[in-house]
């Protein structure tokens, strides 16, 4: 018989993770209200970047602790020819995932690009510090550390499907689903073969680099303009190649070394409350109340 408990104890740990995390954004935000600072663009950027580490990340610990990591005996060290090639497939799967999620944003009525118009009205350091450093670190460490590791046990696909689908749920929004689901997927699978989230910290930052501040500088004029829709169309090209290539040339996974029911990740109350509230986020992203 299958154990089921792990797959019930990582779904309240997603929920635990996201309900801290909204729940601690959201005292955070009344805080600055009452100190007449919620206007000011840094704070609310503040915010966003240290809910995860001061109450998400903390509390998903909690729930999991208990859980067995499980790792790779023989990891990866990727040399700078391998990372470059990671990066490329990291951008060409993220705007594959773009290319998906904005006909879907449109037909849901979400027209609002709240993180980007966030991004756009704070100076360039502030935007470098949060959006490419502390997030990606904090997403890291919360779903390609934490979460990945306790997920192992069920197999390589397993964990890197589950853990990628989440990380694209909790994003909650229609934009930045997509892509994040893509680029998890490979972000997951780099992160079993080299055992660590060093390198995948530096490919998520420089992911996020691209698209908060080398894309839109290059927009602001037509010729910059036209050189970001070649270098759009040729990323998306090169993510339809990663798709092929795992598609034909997949890489031994690692095997489940637990005897939990890899069903149970999904099919339990605290993923499923986890993924209301991540609903409850996307309705809000389309003003559906």
């Amino acid at each position: 018989m299958t154990d089921k408990r792990p797959g019930r104890r990582l779904g309240w740990g997603l929920f635990t993770l996201a309900a801290a995390n909204e729940l601690g954004g959201l005292g955070l935000q009344l805080l600055a209200r009452r100190l007449q600072m919620l206007d000011e663009v840094w704070v609310v950027m503040l915010i966003i970047a240290v809910r995860m580490w001061c109450f998400g990340i903390p509390a998903m610990y909690i729930v999991t602790r208990r859980l067995p990591d499980t790792t790779v005996d023989e990891s990866e060290r990727p040399g700078l020819s391998q990372m470059f090639k990671w990066l490329l497939f990291c951008l060409g799967l993220a705007y594959v995932g773009s290319l998906l999620g904005a006909p879907v944003s449109r037909f849901m009525g979400q027209t609002e690009d709240l993180v980007g118009d966030l991004v756009g009205a704070s100076g360039p350091i502030l935007t470098f510090l949060i959006v490419c450093v502390v997030s990606p670190l904090a997403e890291e460490v919360a779903f390609r550390g934490i979460l990945l590791k306790k997920t192992l046990a069920l197999g390589e696909k397993n964990a890197v499907l589950f853990t990628s689908v989440a990380f694209g749920l909790m994003h909650m929004n229609f934009q930045q689903m997509f892509y994040a689901i893509l680029a998890g997927l490979l972000l997951g699978h780099i992160a079993v073969r080299t055992g660590t989230i060093k390198y995948t910290f530096i490919l998520h930052g420089a992911l996020n680099f691209v698209g908060s501040m080398v894309m839109p500088k290059l927009l602001e004029s037509d010729g910059g303009a036209m050189a970001a829709g070649a270098a759009v169309l040729l990323l998306i090209f090169v993510g339809a190649v990663a798709i092929v290539r795992s598609l034909r040339c997949p890489r031994e996974p690692v095997p489940p070394t637990s005897e939990a029911d890899p069903d149970s990740l999904c099919y339990n109350l605290g993923f499923l409350s986890f993924f209301l509230l991540c609903l409850y986020g996307f309705l809000q992203s389309v003003n559906a109340f």
